[in-house]
């Protein structure tokens, strides 16, 4: 496993380009992210994943690996939701090893740092070296180790297929209230959106949610509790 893992998903100031609310037409955007995420949804190895049981050390495991890896994208100023997509190539990378035979520790965390780096090296235009990245996570592996990992990886896992986040889809979301909602709330209710979507990745039950309906429910118990009065502080 990683050295590192933090105890706690936090709350992380997003530049403002980030939080802003696409002002194209929602419904139409809304029907075109549907699409692809049921694209993303037949592939075999989406498939593999869904009808799979991991056992519950694995489950273990997997949380706290989603956790340091908002630790690792954090110190490299990534994109946060490069955790949602790290996580399930690593999701779907499992489910064809417990197919295959049984995963270790060791291989865990091997398949681990090549699922994050390969999310980084898909979501960012960072040139982040696989040297870099195992110097950083104070991994004792090799670099050869994550390139033959990877390799294996990109014909498994069908990474041409586009993988819809569900950050993508409460931009969307919220994109609907902007006639009736003030800018600023919708900018804050998208900032909690996403932290609570954060914070499902770091939870194996939701790893089977499709985004839109993660993205649905954030939104919801957003906007629910701006009406109640309650207060959802994430710091």
């Amino acid at each position: 496993m990683p050295p590192y893992t933090p105890r706690v998903v936090r709350a992380c100031k997003r530049p403002a380009s980030s939080q802003q609310v696409s002002h194209s037409h929602p419904d139409s955007r809304i029907g075109e992210l549907l699409e692809e995420e049921s694209n993303s949804r037949r592939c075999n190895a989406q498939v593999a994943f869904e009808t799979s049981s991991q056992p519950y050390q694995l489950a273990l495991w997997r949380d706290r690996v989603a956790q340091w890896c908002y630790d690792i994208v954090d110190h490299l100023n990534a994109p946060r939701d490069t955790v949602y997509l790290a996580m399930n190539f690593l999701d779907r990378s499992v489910a064809f090893a417990i197919m295959e035979g049984t995963m270790t520790k060791e291989e865990y965390e091997l398949s681990s740092i090549t699922c994050l780096f390969l999310a980084l090296r898909v979501s960012t235009k960072a040139d982040l070296k696989i040297s870099d990245l195992l110097q950083i996570c104070q991994s004792r592996l090799q670099v050869k180790d994550v390139q033959t990992t990877g390799s294996r990886l990109i014909q498994k896992l069908s990474l041409k297929t586009p993988m819809i986040s569900p950050s993508s889809f409460a931009r969307c979301y919220l994109n609907l209230l902007q006639s009736s909602v003030p800018p600023d709330m919708v900018v804050s209710l998208l900032e909690m959106a996403c932290y609570l979507v954060e914070l499902s990745v770091c939870d194996h039950f939701f790893a089977f949610v499709p985004p839109s309906k993660l993205a649905f429910a954030a939104v919801c118990v957003c906007v629910t509790s701006e009406q109640g009065g309650l207060q959802l502080n994430p710091t």
